[in-house]
């Protein structure tokens, strides 16, 4: 590869890589902010109850997801700068 393939990789990474993960961030601390946390093991009066819980453990998760997705991204970047300075 040549050093304008690797810096090519570093310009379009590191934006994707700290948008995804400040949008993970911000949902994170939205979710932790309303202090949701949905209650495992108790009847439900109907399904949309069930699914309110669910979609709640979701929005978590994803936020959680989009953040470690973000990071990779970011040090994939990192690593790419790193090569194109050293080629």
């Amino acid at each position: 590869m040549t050093s304008g393939d690797y810096l090519e990789r570093v310009i379009y990474g590191l934006p994707i890589g700290l948008v995804t993960f400040f949008i993970g961030l911000i949902f994170y601390v939205l979710y932790k902010k309303k202090n949701i946390k949905p209650v495992y093991g108790v009847k439900r009066g109907n399904i949309f109850e069930y699914i309110s819980d669910s979609i709640k453990i979701l929005a978590y998760h994803y936020s959680m997801a989009l953040m470690f997705i973000g990071g990779v991204i970011i040090v994939m970047a990192l690593v790419f700068l790193i090569l194109f300075f050293l080629s």
